[in-house]
């Protein structure tokens, strides 16, 4: 994993997903994540149904996760920050992003198991041995209940 920061955004997986979605949004002014998660299944991020957890999987949903969230706050930017730059200009075409509640409770499963530290057929799930091992673990655990704590208040709202 080549891995620049503790976000979902700051390594390759997550570059993965930018690309993607760059793509995706080339000519579509309004995205819907229902939409975009449908794209992520087709090029081999997620399966059909919930139920896939390899490294891959989890990590494209956190970034996902990141992704709308800072769609959602991109008045909070900071100017001084590149990757804050970049997503906006990513983003300064596109008038909504908008996310039913099946999307949002889809990686909101794949959040909530990460963060309950389930296991899947293979013993601990990869995304966790990698951080935990790494020196930004306290930093990956919190930033991943920041996620799971705004998408649950998005299903509230």
């Amino acid at each position: 994993m080549g891995a620049w920061g503790y976000k979902a955004l700051e390594n390759d997986t997550g570059s993965d997903v930018l690309f993607l979605l760059r793509e995706y949004i080339s000519n579509k002014p309004d995205l819907k994540l229902d939409d975009f998660i449908s794209v992520m299944k087709l090029n081999g991020f997620f399966d059909d149904a919930y139920g896939k957890t390899d490294y891959v999987c989890d990590q494209a949903a956190l970034a996902i996760v990141e992704l709308y969230i800072v769609y959602h706050d991109i008045s909070r930017f900071k100017d001084d920050s590149e990757a804050d730059c970049d997503l906006k200009k990513m983003f300064c075409n596109v008038k909504s992003f908008s996310a039913d509640r099946e999307s949002l409770f889809f990686l909101l499963r794949y959040l909530v198991s990460i963060r309950d530290e389930e296991s899947n057929d293979d013993g601990e799930r990869e995304i966790l041995s990698i951080w935990k091992r790494s020196r930004y673990w306290d930093e990956w655990k919190k930033h991943l209940l920041f996620l799971v704590e705004r998408i649950e208040t998005e299903l509230v709202d």
